[in-house]
Formats: C-alpha cells, sequence, structure tokens
C-alpha cells in the first residue's frame, strides 16, 4: 500500500511538473514572437521614417 501511494505520489508530482513546463514553453515562445514582430515593426517604421525624411529635405 505505501509503494502504491508513493508512486501515485510521484505520478501527480510529475504530470504537475510537465504541465508547467509546457505552459511555460508556450509562453517563452508566444514572448519570443511578439518580441520579433515588434522589433520588426519597429525597425520597419524607423527606416520609413529616414526614407519619408530625406525625400522632404531632397526637394
Amino acid at each position: 500500500l505505501t509503494k502504491r501511494i508513493e508512486k501515485t505520489w510521484f505520478i501527480r508530482i510529475y504530470s504537475n511538473f510537465e504541465r508547467n513546463v509546457s505552459q511555460l514553453h508556450r509562453a517563452i515562445e508566444i514572448s519570443v514572437s511578439t518580441n520579433h514582430v515588434w522589433r520588426e515593426r519597429k525597425e520597419t517604421t524607423r527606416v520609413n521614417f529616414r526614407r519619408n525624411a530625406k525625400r522632404h529635405t531632397a526637394t
């Protein structure tokens, strides 16, 4: 009986651990993709701003 309780306890702890790791992994993936999109958007805006500034000063 004690061994069965220990085994059940271990399985419960391990499954909680797996769930937490997968949630953490998902959160990191979302964060990285969001940062990548934000960086791309920021760089594109900066490049467009410089192009527009050059275009206005050249005329």
